[in-house]
């Protein structure tokens, strides 16, 4: 607390650098230069600092309280000495961020063997890029005998709203999303262009349209779902998958009146009379 002499003077100055936050055994630290001290004594509008100067000499050093009130220092918190003597339950590999991680790789080498194993069903297949873009067969095929795999590197643990996305995982359910790059010039595709059918195929609403349907094929630990031919596929037919509509929300009507009354007709000879 202020006191004063009775000629208004303040006699006690150092609570003006208790009043701003600091007091004696704390540590301090001027912002200019990192120099650090432990608050010592405060006293005759000075500010007695114990610091270790740079050849390690223990010293005391004093400061004026406005520079304490005016901002210069600030009170840190000394960080204690820790040692940790078993590093096992702190390994990434002990982490469950790594074990995703694991489990992603070992998801993305199953697509990249059972990709190879279809691989040459791309070698029959071409894309229209524009006006619309689609996936059509070169060759005819039996049913089920054209797979596409769900080939990625977009591997996330919540399923997208928005997007094309295929459910895959044992114990633990993990989502597949396409990644594809198309870049185009007026000869073509760019190099730069990466692209998997899979993630291409049209949809319709139309089951007349349909030929292609995604189901599950076991391959490793996975249940992998692939895309497969459900009817014949002729030369030039475009591949074409089965998408639901979905539901257009319907908007709740809002009461203006709650009359109970009913309005009644009756028929009187040839003229109509309503009663409320």
């Amino acid at each position: 607390m202020r006191s004063f002499d009775k000629d208004g003077k303040l006699v006690n100055e150092e609570c003006l650098v208790h009043e701003v936050g600091f007091d004696v055994g704390q540590l301090v630290q001027r912002k200019s230069d990192k120099v650090k001290g432990t608050i010592k004594e405060l006293k005759d509008g000075k500010v007695y600092l114990e610091l270790v100067d740079d050849e390690g000499n223990l010293k005391v050093v004093s400061a004026t309280y406005r520079s304490f009130f005016s901002g210069e220092w600030k009170a840190i918190k000394e960080k204690k000495s820790l040692s940790v003597e078993d590093l096992t339950p702190y390994l990434l590999d002990s982490s469950a961020y790594w074990k995703t991680q694991v489990n992603k790789a070992k998801i993305i080498m199953e697509l990249h063997e059972l990709h190879a194993k279809h691989a040459s069903v791309i070698g029959d297949l071409t894309m229209n890029v524009r006006p619309t873009r689609g996936i059509f067969s070169k060759c005819s095929y039996p049913k089920n005998k054209l797979v596409l795999v769900p080939l990625t590197d977009k591997i996330v643990e919540k399923q997208p709203q928005t997007g094309m996305s295929v459910e895959i995982g044992k114990e633990k359910k993990f989502y597949l999303q396409g990644h594809n790059l198309i870049k185009v010039n007026d000869d073509g595709l760019e190099a730069e262009t990466f692209i998997h059918p899979f993630w291409l195929v049209r949809t319709s609403h139309e089951h007349e349209e349909v030929n292609m349907e995604i189901v599950s094929k076991r391959h490793g630990d996975f249940n992998i779902p692939v895309m497969t031919n459900i009817t014949e596929v002729s030369e030039g037919d475009e591949l074409v998958r089965y998408l639901a509509k979905r539901a257009s929300p319907i908007e709740d009507l809002e009461v203006v009146d709650d009359s109970s009354k009913r309005r009644r007709i009756r028929k009187k000879g040839a003229e109509a009379q309503e009663d409320y």
